[in-house]
């Protein structure tokens, strides 16, 4: 698995008006560090979490709000949030002490990178839910052409495969036999209306094994089926296929 660097987003716990319920923000979050676990991400603190003022007092006194201030001033924080919250909140910063996105990525480099925090906004690197989790690793493995060694799974589960390059581009490519013989030729799917196609079909690789075997881009084999060498691998990514 390839792991993310997650940098919490202390901005995102500013909770300035204690009477706004953010209950629904933080069971998200609590979920989406569940998911964290999965490929094993690194949550970072940030290096002011305990040194952030707020209107009602310091950002780390939320986490131990008594009962009875808490039903008069935010009833909707519960002791899980709390817990969940704490635990969070007391991780580690960075060894450089990354603030933000640009820094953690300075400290990072060209590694998997994202903050994590209560839903302020949808961006491609903030990790507030399950599903922004799960877009933050598509995105990444979709950006990658190339084939890691030994992170066939992680690509087969994140990779969204979309076309890169035109159909003919690729014929072209293996009529003039710029690229592995065992590429034959490749088809595009049957348009019916509105994009649709015919029988579901998809863009298809044939290859020039003993099978005549055929790859679709989601990286189901059409027909067949045979170990692909190494190359293929990384060329099909290139262009834009997710791997069987």
């Amino acid at each position: 698995m390839i792991r993310a660097n997650l940098l919490i987003n202390l901005e995102s716990f500013g909770l300035t008006n204690l009477a706004v319920d953010k209950s629904k923000e933080i069971d998200d979050l609590i979920l989406a560090i569940q998911a964290t676990k999965e490929t094993q991400d690194v949550i970072f603190g940030h290096p002011d979490t305990y040194s952030l003022k707020l209107e009602w007092g310091f950002m780390y006194e939320l986490l131990y709000f008594q009962e009875e201030f808490k039903q008069q001033n935010c009833s909707w924080l519960t002791h899980d949030h709390q817990i969940a919250l704490m635990k969070l909140l007391n991780h580690s910063p960075t060894i450089l002490k990354a603030k933000d996105i640009n820094s953690l990525e300075e400290e990072f480099k060209d590694e998997n990178n994202g903050l994590i925090g209560i839903a302020l906004h949808d961006i491609d690197f903030y990790v507030f839910c399950p599903n922004t989790w799960l877009k933050l690793h598509q995105n990444y493995a979709t950006s990658k052409y190339a084939l890691l060694e030994g992170k066939e799974g992680y690509f087969k589960r994140f990779y969204t495969p979309k076309l890169k390059i035109d159909v003919n581009e690729i014929n072209s490519l293996i009529q003039k036999k710029q690229v592995n013989p065992l590429f034959k030729r490749m088809d595009k799917p049957t348009i019916v209306e509105n994009d649709k196609t015919l029988h579901g079909e998809e863009y298809q690789m044939h290859f020039n094994d003993a099978k005549k075997s055929a790859l679709n881009l989601s990286g189901n084999w059409k027909h067949a089926g045979f170990p692909l060498p190494n190359d293929v691998k990384e060329q099909l990514m290139t262009w834009g296929f997710a791997l069987p």
